[in-house]
This record gives structure tokens, sequence and C-alpha cells, in this order.
């Protein structure tokens, strides 16, 4: 029991077996048995390295900040008791990375930029450091939305790559520079970059985390909303299909990340408007309530449940539907009260609210969503969405009301928001207009001048 070298040899046992089994049980007998060698020979230099470690892995797979702060807390030590180490000085700017990219806090990830630097002035040839290196730089970019450091991180990532091809991280931090390049600077070539290095991270052996398949699911939607192809779309479901079977395999729900979980059912979103299928739409539904259950803060699933429970209130001519899509369109906005897309989207589902239960008999229920509805559309408009004069123009012209439907129609024009001639020609909801010599001479003018 007093010797210092066999419980160290136990912890740091007990702590690889967590990485590659991350339950409970296993940190806490980890734990322990480090707590063990602090008590017997407290200036260890690899005890509060590794200890820290433990700490840091843990927070990081958890998404815990707190375990992330008491790994600070025990590099800080191992610090004091030796001073100028390169892997203090790496794993600690690791650490306090994953606490500025999740708190957006700049100090931190400045801090961890000059400790990774610090590491590397001492140890150059490190390719998991370099890949710490691109992956702050990466978190750099995402922080400010710079093109220059999502390059810079690149570069750091090809410079590993040179030490060591065969690791996965170093081909999935250049996967993600590429991306934060492709994104900002709109270029297909860049995103379709970054699923050859996913690829080749894969081809490398080693198994890759329910991040990795996060995130490369993540570019195979955006390549499917640039190029309409839906095979990109499916290859994106199986992706994120693979992170949350990882969770369920270690049989620990609080590894589920609800970011996963998200993108999964945006995914199925997007396909059930591709497809026009309300099952997609149905299984987008569990899994942002999911996303609530696991966490109530993520206000953006109230948006999407709000998108996806008026696309199928549509698709299946429910009421129900409609009312359930309003209820979470009001949580989403008492919270994100600027959001104009939100409340544009509010607008649009309230049309098709009114236009469902229109009833000759019973006029007062459309007409007072039609004028719910007008109250959100000018209110996104007011906060600069220019979508909603058209879906405005539209709301006129199911109201009757010729003049300003047009009016809105030419502000639509004037901020270019309007769909195409064609569109305009076949939209049911300006029918109500359709057959004035107004529509026909703002038809006339859009022909001649397009």
């Amino acid at each position: 029991p007093h010797h210092s070298k066999g419980w160290m040899n136990l912890a740091t046992s007990l702590q690889l077996i967590y990485q590659y089994q991350p339950q409970e049980s296993y940190f806490t007998l980890a734990d322990e048995s480090f707590d063990q060698v602090a008590k017997l020979d407290p200036q260890n230099v690899e005890l509060w390295i590794k200890w820290g470690q433990l700490y840091s892995f843990k927070g990081r797979i958890t998404r815990d900040i707190d375990r992330l702060y008491e790994s600070c807390k025990k590099f800080e030590i191992a610090e004091i008791c030796e001073q100028n180490h390169p892997l203090i000085f790496s794993s600690w700017g690791e650490a306090l990375m994953l606490i500025g990219a999740w708190t957006e806090n700049l100090s931190c990830l400045q801090q961890s930029q000059q400790k990774i630097i610090n590491s590397l002035e001492i140890q150059s040839d490190n390719s998991h450091v370099w890949c710490i290196y691109g992956n702050c730089l990466n978190e750099l970019g995402k922080y400010f939305g710079d093109h220059s450091y999502f390059e810079h991180a690149a570069e750091k990532f090809r410079y590993g790559i040179k030490f060591d091809s065969r690791s996965y991280l170093l081909w999935h931090g250049l996967a993600l520079a590429y991306f934060g390049i492709g994104q900002l600077n709109n270029s297909l070539e860049l995103i379709e970059e970054s699923t050859k290095c996913y690829i080749k991270a894969v081809r490398c052996g080693s198994p890759p985390s329910p991040q990795f398949w996060n995130d490369w699911g993540v570019t195979l939607i955006k390549l499917a909303h640039v190029t309409g192809e839906k095979r990109h779309l499916v290859s994106a479901l199986k992706k994120f299909e693979m992170a949350l079977h990882y969770v369920t395999d270690v049989q620990d729900m609080g590894l589920l990340d609800p970011e996963w979980l998200f993108n999964y059912g945006s995914a199925l979103e997007f396909l059930g408007e591709l497809e026009e299928e309300a099952s997609h739409y149905e299984k987008a539904i569990q899994a942002m309530e999911k996303v609530l259950e696991i966490d109530p803060g993520y206000h953006l699933a109230h948006f999407n449940l709000g998108a996806l429970y008026s696309n199928l209130g549509d698709f299946e001519a429910d009421p129900e539907h409609f009312q359930s899509s309003m209820k979470h369109f009001e949580t989403y906005l008492s919270i994100e009260v600027e959001d104009d897309f939100a409340w544009n989207e509010w607008g649009v589902t309230l049309l098709y609210f009114a236009e469902l239960i229109k009833d000759p008999s019973r006029p007062d229920d459309a007409q007072k969503l039609y004028k719910d509805a007008e109250s959100k559309l000018l209110h996104a408009i007011a906060l600069g969405n220019t979508s909603a004069l058209y879906h405005l123009a539209c709301l006129y012209s199911l109201t009757g009301k010729v003049a300003a439907s047009i009016h809105y129609l030419e502000r639509s024009e004037q901020n270019h928001a309007l769909p195409s001639i064609d569109e305009l020609s076949k939209d049911e909801w300006l029918e109500g207009i359709r057959g004035t010599t107004h529509f026909r001479s703002f038809l006339s003018h859009l022909q001649r001048n397009r």
C-alpha cells in the first residue's frame, strides 16, 4: 500500500483502459490510484501530468468544463515540480483550448496558443503537438470567422503529417481546416478536399472518435446543400449514425453530445424535404426532442422543431402539428428575440395554418391567424429580413389587399428577394392578385428588366 511506483503503474493502466472503454468506474479507479500516488510522492511530475491528462480526457469526451479546469490545476502543480517540460505545456495548452472553444473565451485560446508554442520550442518534432497547435488555430478561426487562421492551421497539420502520416487526428484536423476555409470562401473545391482528408484518416486504421464522424457528416451536409446531390446527404446520415452508435456501444448516455443528435435530425429534415417523405420528418422530430431531453438549454432545437412540425403539418394537413410548431417557435423566439429568420418562418407557418383551416362558415379563425402572421412578418422585416417581404405580399394577396400585395412585391424586387418569374406565375398564394392589371404590369416590368 505504500509503494508509489505500484500505485502509479496501476493508475496509468486504468487510465489507458478508460481511454479505450470510457466507463465511469474506470475513471474513478484511476483517479483514486493517482490520489494515492500524490499522498506518497507529491513531487512526482509524471503523476501530475498523467492525472491532468485523465481529467482533460474526461472533460473532452463528456464536455465537462469543470473537469478541464481541474486538469489545468494539475498541470500547474506539474510545472512547479518541473519547469519547461514540453508535455506539460502541450497538455495544458490542449485543455485551455477546449475551455476557450466551448466558452468562447479568447483569453483561454490565446493562452493555449502560447503554451503550445512553448512546447514546440523545446520539442519541435512531436507530431501530436503540431496537431494540437492546428486545432487551436482552427478554434481561433471559428472565433474570428477569419480564413487566415484556418490556413495557418492547415500548415501546422501538414507539417505534423511529415512526422506521422498515419495519424488520423492530423488528417481530421486538416479536414476541419479545409472545411473552415471552404465555408468562409464559398469554395466547393476545398470542401471536397476536406472529405478526402476524412477518407485518408479512416485509412490510417485507428478507430476514429464519434466527434470525427460528426464532423465528417457536417461536411457532407454542406456538400449536399451546395451540389443538391442526395448521395452526400445519405452518406452524412451514415456518419452521424456512426457517432451515435459509439455511445450505444459503450452504454454511457453521458457521452452523447446533443450536437451529434441535432445534426442527425437536421440531415433527416433535409432528406424529408428532398424526398417529400413524412417518415423522415417524424424521425427528425424524435431526434430533436431527444436533444432537448439531454440539454433543455439547446434552444436551436426549438427552432428546428418549429420548422419540422410546420412541414409535417403542411404535408399531412394536420392542425395539431401546426399548434406544436407555433409553441416551439414561441419558445425559441422568447430567447433569441432578434432572429429575423425565425420570425419569418413563424409567419410563414401561420400562413400555411390559416390556409388549412380556412372555412367560409368560420372566417374569424383564419383571419386571426392572418393577422398574427402579418405581425410576425413585419417584425422580421424590421429586423432586416428580406424574404419576409415576398411572404407579406403573399399574405396580402390571400386577404384581398391588392395594392399592399403589389407594394411588397416591388419592395421584394428592390431587395433582390423575389423568386423566379416562373414561380411568381405559379404561386397559389398570389392567385388573389394574378388577374389584376397591377400584377400583369409588374410581371411585364420584370420580363423587360431580366
